[in-house]
């Protein structure tokens, strides 16, 4: 069976105005946060910056404590080949499955696309990896 690494996924929801990010870079600083990951959407009038890093209730503490809105998700860090058909193939195994993609991001290691991968049934989604022969990133 492989093994699947799971991540701490952080959602922070900040006011969309100049500023919000470098407050909580900032504060990710300020905890010696090394991040795996980020990722900013704006919509409307608030901005969600994610980041995947290491878990930490210190961390978590810290930013509500600053007045910042923290969602935290466990999420697979993953490695799929650079091929066309191999994300359509995840996507579909995990439809097939009944298991909905709450977000999903990465970037190119050579070959390799490392992405990470949020659902609404984890445990079901370990499964379907496994049986894909999905590995971890590394």
């Amino acid at each position: 069976m492989l093994r699947q690494q799971t991540v701490t996924q952080y959602s922070v929801v900040v006011p969309n105005e100049p500023g919000e990010l470098a407050r909580v870079t900032h504060l990710l600083t300020e905890e010696g946060v090394n991040l795996e990951g980020v990722i900013s959407v704006n919509v409307g009038d608030t901005s969600n910056v994610q980041f995947v890093a290491g878990r930490s209730d210190g961390l978590r503490r810290r930013l509500e404590d600053a007045g910042l809105r923290v969602l935290e998700n466990q999420v697979f860090h993953i490695q799929l080949r650079r091929e066309p058909e191999e994300l359509n193939r995840l996507a579909t195994a995990l439809c097939d499955d009944g298991i909905n993609i709450l977000s999903l991001y990465g970037n190119l290691d050579g070959e390799l696309v490392k992405l990470v991968l949020a659902v609404d049934r984890p445990e079901r989604a370990a499964a379907v990896l496994s049986r894909l022969r999905v590995p971890a990133a590394r």
